[in-house]
């Protein structure tokens, strides 16, 4: 009884043994062996798919999270976005918080003078902002003609005048003679905006003129 109460233990010890020692020499491959993963990257099995592949800390991506966002953790004020780990304004703001609208600088009431093939031209401008785009102001009595004009922001110091038609008819654009566009320019030193434009009348025919305008 004793002899079989021996083996039946030694029997056991045996299965206990030999299962541990096939578990320690187990060579079944992993399906991340190969997959190296960078900059604290840890890889995984993909439950969909069933590939392995590298989970990236927060701000890397990339196969092997290689990439770094160099936007990740910044945080920009309101009216800029990040680009390279930098904040820049948005079109049409400006400022070290992006908070101040560009078209707000040309606002007030211009001494305005248009140099045209017909003769030199005076008369008094007023720049006021859009009631409906932050990156337009509006011109009145553009070119002394009574009349509205839109006018669009392009970056801090300078604006075109896009294709328009005002109330009697009368077409004007930011173009030179030939029709290329010519931006009109911001000069905070002297309060003074210039640019060029052609107007085109009802009877076909049209002038191509330069404007000096002097904040008063």
């Amino acid at each position: 009884m004793k002899a079989t109460k021996f083996w039946q233990l030694f029997t056991v010890l045996g299965i206990v043994i030999g299962a541990a020692l096939f578990t320690a020499c187990d060579t079944t491959p992993s399906e991340c062996d190969g997959v190296e993963c960078l900059n604290g990257g840890e890889c995984v099995v993909n439950d969909v798919t069933a590939l392995a592949e590298c989970s990236c800390p927060p701000g890397y991506s990339g196969v092997a999270c290689e990439d770094f966002d160099n936007c990740f953790d910044i945080i920009c004020p309101d009216n800029a976005e990040c680009e390279d780990g930098v904040c820049y304004c948005n079109v049409g703001f400006e400022g070290a918080n992006c908070d101040t609208l560009i078209r707000d600088k040309y606002i007030g009431t211009y001494s305005a003078e248009d140099i045209c093939p017909s003769g030199t031209f005076a008369s008094t401008a007023v720049i006021t902002g859009s009631a409906t785009n932050n990156l337009w102001f509006t011109v009145s009595n553009f070119g002394g003609f009574e009349n509205l004009v839109n006018c669009e922001v392009v970056d801090q110091y300078s604006f075109r005048i896009p294709n328009q038609e005002d109330a009697a008819g009368r077409i004007f654009e930011g173009v030179d003679a030939n029709g290329s566009e010519i931006l009109g320019v911001f000069d905070p030193a002297l309060n003074v905006v210039a640019g060029t434009y052609t107007v085109s009348f009802s009877d076909g025919t049209s002038e191509t003129c330069d404007f000096v305008w002097t904040l008063q």
